[in-house]
């Protein structure tokens, strides 16, 4: 059988791959999906691929004969960041969020001058790239050009990515070069007071990623699959909400796994809340809540004490994949209390200030208040019967001060769960109809 395009996605404990047909039609097919054992630990990731297609030949009932393979990965431990900034609620922020932006996992955020301790602890934490931002544009050198020179003198083996004061540039370019250090350098992703500009930088990390995610423990032999850019996976589920984002308008995308939920948001201000905004923020953003898992972190999420969704169970029924009614409902219970917690904790929040010259309203982080559609994916929400009840009742439970979707957001759960396949599509093929993809996927 004759496949235009398979998709491959290596996450840590299951490959999945999905196949399509007639890519540049106005019609994309989606042919089927199968599943493997993800095999980093035995040193080669292509024993799952091959079990995984493996399965697919028997699904289909035939020999496959593929056209193209595109590949996306959080495997090897995904894309692990730390990142540098002069304060916190700045520069360090924008840096953040631009790593967050490009599938990452940033698991280290320092700001000031870079000390001893500060190398110690990315020793520690051993990150795959580290980015370096710092000085608004034209502003301060003094501390990041030291920040950068401590960088450039360490042992730490990795790509690095400067971000900053693009007056240091060639500095910077300069410091690394003499210590034979990959540097790659791009736009200052906080240019200018109350300035967020993370995309090139977003860009450059996934790229970044592609280049050296090859020579990850046991992924290596992915090249015989494809010459293309290997994106993470969160990257991949980012762009596809970016690109529905065009023809539906304002979304959320709701990714619950078993160790992490991840929030994706394509949206504006509404009209009533911009002219409050007290710090700036970009039209997309990730977050990641590495405590609200539904398996590998059950534990932790179920100890979580929350006012909202208190809900706390005995985690003894607890399944991966859950048969019974019993684990069925346990595993709903934990989807809906992770929801609820991630989606606060992505939304912003309205606060009103009082000072002496009165009463002052001001608007901190991503408003939601605008989106029309929440999208549910992720294995939890793609295998529940009725996960749209779970998004429904999060959505109804309105919170004074949280800027939430409001109760007209409509409901799309991935059942199919191909999301992250077709935002793969969508990054390789920009001219694809991907957007009608992803339409009558969730109309069916």
């Amino acid at each position: 059988m004759k496949i235009d395009v398979i998709t491959i996605e290596i996450g840590s404990t299951i490959t999945k791959i999905n196949a399509f047909n007639d890519i540049f039609s106005d019609s994309i097919k989606h042919i089927g999906q199968s599943t493997g054992l993800t095999s980093v630990d035995k040193g080669d990731v292509s024993l799952g691929v091959e079990e995984a297609l493996e399965n697919l030949k028997k699904d289909l009932g035939e020999d496959l004969e593929v056209g193209e393979y595109l590949i996306n990965s959080s495997a090897a431990g995904g894309l692990r960041m730390a990142v540098f900034g002069l304060t916190y609620a700045m520069t360090a922020r924008a840096a953040r969020e631009a790593s967050l932006g490009a599938g990452a996992i940033v698991e280290f955020v320092g700001t000031g001058k870079i000390q001893d301790f500060h190398l110690e602890d990315l020793y520690d934490t051993r990150p795959n790239i580290i980015m370096l931002a710092g000085g608004l544009d034209h502003g301060d050198t003094e501390i990041t050009l030291h920040n950068a020179k401590m960088l450039a003198s360490s042992e730490l083996d990795v790509p690095f990515i400067y971000s900053g004061n693009r007056q240091l540039q060639k500095s910077v370019r300069r410091l690394f070069e003499k210590n034979n250090k990959i540097l790659h350098i791009t736009k200052n992703v906080y240019p200018d007071v109350d300035q967020l500009d993370i995309d090139e930088a977003r860009k450059i990390i996934q790229h970044t990623f592609s280049e050296h995610i090859i020579h990850a423990k046991g992924m290596e032999r992915l090249e015989r699959y494809t010459s293309k850019e290997i994106i993470p996976t969160p990257y991949a589920v980012l762009t596809g909400a970016e690109r529905l984002y065009k023809t539906l308008g304002d979304l959320v995308v709701i990714d619950v796994g078993g160790a992490t939920t991840d929030i994706h948001s394509v949206s504006e201000d509404s009209p009533e809340n911009s002219p409050y905004r007290a710090q700036a923020t970009s039209l997309v953003k990730r977050t990641v809540e590495g405590d609200l898992g539904v398996f590998v972190n059950a534990k932790n999420l179920n100890d979580i004490e929350d006012n909202i969704d208190d809900f706390h169970t005995d985690l003894e029924l607890l399944r991966p994949l859950p048969e019974t009614e019993d684990e069925k409902n346990i595993t709903k219970e934990l989807t809906a209390k992770a929801v609820s917690i991630g989606l606060r904790r992505h939304a912003g929040t309205k606060k009103v200030l009082y000072s002496p010259t009165g009463k002052k309203t001001l608007i901190y982080g991503k408003d939601l208040t605008q989106v029309k559609y929440m999208i549910g994916t992720g294995g939890a929400l793609s295998r529940l019967e009725n996960a749209n009840n779970i998004l429904e009742r999060i959505r109804d439970n309105q919170i004074e001060g949280s800027l939430l979707p409001q109760c007209n957001a409509k409901i799309m759960i991935d059942k199919k769960y191909i999301f992250s396949s077709i935002g793969t599509l969508a990054f390789h093929y920009k001219d694809a109809n991907i957007e009608k993809l992803l339409k009558d996927h969730f109309r069916e």
